[in-house]
């Protein structure tokens, strides 16, 4: 039997189906929250038990691991530790985490938190001598509607804007997987056996500069955009002005300095291991793009 958590959202959302159209004969146990809409883990074809608790619950947690031989945890990080826990407590075989590459940011201050929370899972195995595989999986931005809260705010940008500052030229470097892409994977991953590497990036296609993909999105929509250069050297001292003149309800400061550092990591060693292949940057965002445009026309 496989635990998984996050199941009903973006990415778990797409692991499900890739079960489903892989005819999954094991036993599914989801674990999801009381406000949870569960109608699609009902009507599944799959072997699903759906419980509700929550995921800092450690009761709860025995309970749903009793009898587990894999987790897939796509749920928030924080609840990597208390999973970790659960499965050492619950002899669990395998522990599939999906946590993120923003760990590896300069800038982003949460990074120290998933640091910390990284380090009491490390704190969990080292301090036990039960045999557990743990594999951490690391995607970049993550997008694909309906939840897609990152190239969607590019595209509405672009639709919103005749004219699109572009921090440091829009040079930065980008590598968006889409939710489908790493449904696939998660399934790869647990069906592929035994992983040599403890770690794994999950990244789109390829990098993508900013200019690049704010330049298709303008293409797709119809639109002439004018992108104009804004020196970084600027664009953070004007976002720390902002921030004091509101009394820091507006707080962008991270974001903009953000626009300017690389977010592009390669996916060789998923590739190799369990044969990780993201579709073509160009025809998902092409997708993503379409589909802001039929929900628009819907709408208006």
């Amino acid at each position: 039997m496989i635990v998984v958590t996050g199941s009903t959202g973006n990415s778990g959302t797409h692991f499900i189906r890739e079960l489903e159209a892989h005819g999954f004969d094991q036993p599914v146990r989801c674990l999801v929250r009381t406000s949870t809409a569960v109608d699609g883990l009902v009507a599944s074809p799959l072997d699903i038990e759906v419980l509700t608790g929550e995921l800092d619950d450690p009761t709860f947690l025995d309970v749903a691991l009793s009898g587990a031989d894999t987790v897939v945890h796509i749920a928030s990080l924080r609840f990597s530790p208390a999973i970790v826990a659960a499965a050492l407590r619950q002899g669990v075989r395998r522990v599939l985490l999906v946590h993120t590459a923003a760990v590896f940011s300069r800038h982003k201050s949460a990074s120290l938190e998933y640091r910390a929370l990284e380090a009491q899972v490390a704190a969990l195995l080292a301090a036990t001598e039960h045999q557990i595989e743990v594999t951490i999986l690391r995607p970049t931005m993550i997008f694909g509607q309906p939840r897609d809260h990152n190239v969607s705010v590019f595209i509405r940008l672009v639709d919103r804007l005749r004219v699109v500052p572009l921090i440091n030229g829009g040079a930065s470097t980008l590598q968006p997987v889409h939710a489908s892409d790493l449904g696939r994977a998660y399934h790869q991953a647990l069906t592929r056996g035994t992983l040599p590497r403890a770690e794994y990036v999950l990244s789109g296609e390829r990098p993508v500069r900013l200019r690049e993909l704010l330049q298709q999105i303008s293409s797709g929509l119809g639109k002439r955009t004018l992108f104009v250069a804004v020196p970084l050297l600027l664009a953070g001292p004007a976002a720390r002005a902002v921030r004091a003149l509101t009394a820091n309800r507006v707080d962008v400061v991270e974001k903009v300095l953000r626009m300017g550092e690389d977010r592009s990591f390669p996916h060789d060693r998923a590739a190799q291991d369990f044969g990780y292949a993201p579709r073509p940057v160009a025809d998902t965002l092409a997708e993503e793009v379409a589909w802001y445009v039929a929900r628009h026309a819907t709408l208006s």
